[in-house]
């Protein structure tokens, strides 16, 4: 794998990214310790300096400079390991006390703290610990004596700078740890995202049953190929669907599209009179029609499905378009000598388009009317179902077996047992896209016998939901 790429990736740069913000975050935290210990260290050594120095000086102003000589003397023996230093000087700037100095004393009255090196305090021979970091209190007592009392901070600054190096180092070892997970991450999304390519390649060529691989990680790339595996399930649907189309308009149109050819090519054979000749005519037209209205029906299940009619979309009563469409259909109906009957809820009120929905109960029950046999039944009710209103168009004819209650739901299906009749497949697919439209539910059934089909429909209440009048 080149690095070019890995470097290229969202996942390697969003580390870097990381790894800087938490290497600043990690120095600027270590250093915060690192001041706040050497704050702390300093305080603790001032304190123990200032109460050494406040006691001396209240021993020279209770017993006497001689007493003080002898107290200093004895502390210097005690400190074995020569991490105090005690200086006395006169008002003359006399060495009272102490080795040879060569520090210029302050004149202030206050205590003062300093910081120095040991050789900048005090005359030594040779260089044998003469850069020994000093921690200077500095008081000036009465009748022109000052006390000096360093200490030695060594041990304290040695301590400062492994804890200052302890930071660098980890402040290292975290960029390169992130730099590490930065790399293992890269390449896995690049190792990832290569299958997804390789995958999406061969759906390129045209094999369309190829899917992503989707593990139980349940992460972003799970979720995607999820997506992705269901719109190409979708893709290969509509592909699956516009082949079987094809097919069935090349066996459904054909017949009427010979059968016309036919009609002209025998009627120009032989010389007709005028009426024949109108006869001919008139069967040309009536095959003309429907050829007209198959593409017809092809053209509206187009624009159902693509939203066109949305435009026209207001509060229907769906009662009174039964109703309307119950009145018209019964006579229909009494031609065929079937028994008509229907029922419908008063103020069932649906979101969507009128001309639609009326087209919806019409392909129901001509497919009804059509199919059921003499002397059966058919009927239409409009009922309220708590929240939804479901529409029901049921009869007693032949049904439709379990398994092809999908299938016949697609365009330019016919079962074979209906391919003798009138029609060109394309009822029930209309029916199909305005219930998607209008988000209800389509459910073919058994009447026992015959067949039910019920459009479940979400009820409107007193106020217009916000999303459709939004989408009106």
């Amino acid at each position: 794998m080149k690095l070019s790429r890995l470097r290229n990736t969202t996942a390697f740069r969003l580390s870097l990214l990381l790894t800087l913000a938490f290497s600043l975050f990690s120095a600027g935290s270590l250093y915060y310790v690192y001041w706040t210990t050497d704050d702390h260290v300093t305080t603790q050594i001032d304190n123990r300096l200032r109460l050494e120095s406040d006691v001396l000086s209240k021993l020279y102003r209770t017993r006497a400079l001689p007493a003080l000589l002898t107290t200093l003397q004895q502390r210097n023996v005690e400190d074995r390991g020569g991490s105090n230093l005690y200086l006395l000087s006169g008002p003359d700037n006399s060495q009272l006390f102490g080795p040879a100095s060569r520090w210029e004393w302050p004149s202030s009255t206050e205590q003062r703290f300093f910081s120095l090196r040991l050789d900048d305090l005090i005359e030594l021979p040779g260089d044998a610990g003469a850069k020994r970091p000093m921690r200077v209190i500095v008081s000036n007592l009465t009748n022109g004596y000052t006390l000096l009392i360093a200490h030695d901070i060594s041990t304290e600054k040695e301590l400062l700078r492994h804890i200052s190096s302890a930071a660098v180092v980890a402040t290292g070892l975290t960029l390169l740890f992130a730099l590490c997970v930065g790399v293992f991450f890269g390449y896995n999304v690049l190792r990832r995202i290569d299958v997804i390519s390789s995958t999406a390649g061969n759906i390129i060529d045209g094999d369309l049953s190829q899917r992503l691989v989707v593990h139980n990680r349940q992460d972003e790339f799970d979720e995607l190929s999820s997506k992705l595996n269901l719109m190409l399930g979708r893709i290969e649907q509509l592909m699956d669907g516009m082949r079987q189309v094809t097919d069935n308009i090349a066996h459904d149109l054909r017949s009427p599209l010979n059968r016309l050819r036919n009609r002209l090519e025998v009627t120009l054979l032989d010389g007709r009179d005028t009426e024949e000749y109108r006869s001919v005519m008139q069967c040309a037209i009536e095959d003309a029609e429907e050829l007209i209205a198959t593409f017809n029906a092809l053209l509206n299940i187009a624009r159902v499905e693509s939203g066109i009619d949305e435009i026209d979309w207001s509060e229907v009563a769906l009662d009174e378009v039964a109703n309307d469409l119950a009145e018209l259909y019964e006579a229909a109906a009494e031609e065929q000598l079937l028994q008509f009957t229907w029922q419908c809820d008063d103020g069932c009120r649906v979101w969507g388009n009128k001309r639609l929905i009326a087209q919806a109960i019409s392909n129901l029950l001509d497919n009804a009317i059509k199919y059921t046999p003499l002397n059966g039944w058919v009927s239409l009710s409009v009922l309220k179902k708590g929240s939804a209103i479901q529409l029901c168009v049921t009869d007693t004819g032949p049904g439709i077996p379990e398994a092809d209650r999908e299938r016949v739901l697609e365009r330019m299906v016919r079962l074979e047992g209906a391919r003798s009749s009138v029609g060109n497949g394309l009822g029930l697919s209309l029916v199909k896209a305005i219930a998607g439209a209008h988000k209800a539910q389509l459910i073919l059934g058994d009447n026992e016998p015959g067949l039910k089909v019920c459009l479940d429909f979400k009820a409107l209440g007193g106020k217009m939901p916000k999303l459709l009048s939004e989408r009106s």
